[in-house]
């Protein structure tokens, strides 16, 4: 390999690193499954009920999230199954692009609940398109319901987002 070469790889290296998605959390990557990345999520929560799970998921957006890069934007109750969704958004830590981000948390009785997050990349982007997310969408997730404490939970993943093979 020349030296030119290797230069050129180096430096593409470190510019995937400078704009990707800052571990940890960042294998799960995804391209295109909801045409632009995306990534759905269920947890099926133990030890808690909807109402308390959902005020502990908007009062960690509220704050900005472990990273403060997290925003909230607002929860509505009752919609269909769902007994609360919980908006906000994440903004990247690299290149600022604010992906959005859905908590539905339904009710499964006294000590337990389900939730469906969603995270969906940017979708426009002045000459860009936020095909693949080098694993952000995956990050934005994990990383709230990691932040909340010692949830006890089991995770599965419902599309995009899929696990490094």
């Amino acid at each position: 390999m020349t030296a030119a070469a290797l230069l050129l790889c180096v430096i593409l290296i470190l510019i995937n690193v400078a704009i990707g998605c800052q571990p940890p959390n960042c294998q799960n990557v995804d391209c295109g499954t909801c045409v632009e990345a995306c990534c759905k999520l269920e947890w099926n929560v133990t030890g808690t009920n909807a109402s308390s799970l959902a005020q502990q998921i908007e009062t960690a957006l509220k704050a900005g999230g472990p990273d403060g890069l997290y925003s909230y934007w607002g929860t509505t109750p009752n919609q269909g199954p769902l007994t609360f969704v919980v908006q906000g958004k994440h903004s990247t830590a690299t290149m600022h692009y604010n992906d959005t981000l859905n908590f539905g948390v339904m009710s499964g009785g006294v000590d337990n609940c389900t939730v469906q997050a969603f995270s969906h990349s940017q979708d426009f982007i002045t000459g860009d398109f936020a095909y693949c997310d080098e694993g952000q969408n995956y990050k934005n997730l994990v990383t709230i319901i990691q932040a909340l404490g010692n949830l006890k939970y089991e995770q599965m993943i419902l599309f995009g987002c899929p696990p490094p093979k």
